[in-house]
């Protein structure tokens, strides 16, 4: 593992990965939008959630910079740190167990992938999307202000009642190294094992739903794929 800092980037920083205060935020398709002002502040400089970008609205004469927050942050947020409250575009707020049902029905991993990141942040990352990488997450050493992104992680999973998903191959894993390298990264693997038993249709959420699911991790290193060889 390597923590590469960014030219000019201040040597001493103190950071705070969790934010505080409350929030609003509106679920508009499939991300949760943030609009107050020091709201966007807050979650940008405790923990870096989310990706800010910046909007003008037609009766607008300015720009202004809103938060596009991801399922896993914004369901951490609302049931882990009871810190942000959803609601749809017209307004009702939705509760923790309408904005998990939401949220399971818009990504079919959606259970592995908030495991994942619970465990991640439980370790102390700073925790970005992965998309551009071709993995699911960046983790970050204090914060891609001051450091480039470590490792690039897969969320795999042992769901029984997953059958349409793909093994994770040795292929996949030789093309997943290369992403990373290139861009100077590690590689991490987090596989979340699903209890005996598992039902989805079963499966409802409450405080402790998570209590039973554990979390393996895998630091493979790069290998010469024979693609004769299955």
């Amino acid at each position: 593992m390597s923590f590469r800092r960014k030219p000019g980037a201040p040597k001493h920083l103190t950071v705070i990965t969790l934010p505080s205060g409350k929030h609003t935020g509106i679920l508009k398709d499939f991300l949760v939008e943030i609009e107050n002002e020091d709201s966007v502040k807050n979650l940008q400089e405790n923990g870096c959630f989310g990706t800010r970008i910046s909007r003008r609205k037609a009766e607008e004469s300015h720009e202004k910079e809103i938060l596009l927050i991801s399922k896993e942050e914004a369901f951490f947020m609302q049931f882990c740190l009871k810190c942000l409250t959803i609601s749809n575009k017209d307004g009702k707020i939705f509760s923790t167990e309408d904005i998990f049902d939401v949220f399971r029905k818009q990504k079919r991993n959606f259970i592995s992938t908030f495991i994942a990141y619970c465990y991640l942040k439980s370790k102390g990352w700073i925790i970005k999307s992965g998309l551009k990488f071709a993995g699911d997450f960046l983790l970050y050493k204090e914060g891609p202000q001051a450091y480039h992104s470590s490792y690039v992680v897969s969320v795999q999973d042992d769901n029984p009642e997953n059958t349409d998903q793909t093994p994770f191959t040795g292929r996949d894993l030789q093309g997943f190294h290369r992403v990373a390298e290139a861009s100077g990264k590690d590689v991490l693997i987090l596989t979340v094992r699903y209890p005996k038993g598992f039902n989805s249709q079963d499966f409802k959420f409450q405080d402790n739903a998570f209590r039973n699911f554990s979390v393996t991790e895998s630091r493979p290193m790069r290998f010469t794929f024979n693609p004769n060889v299955i």
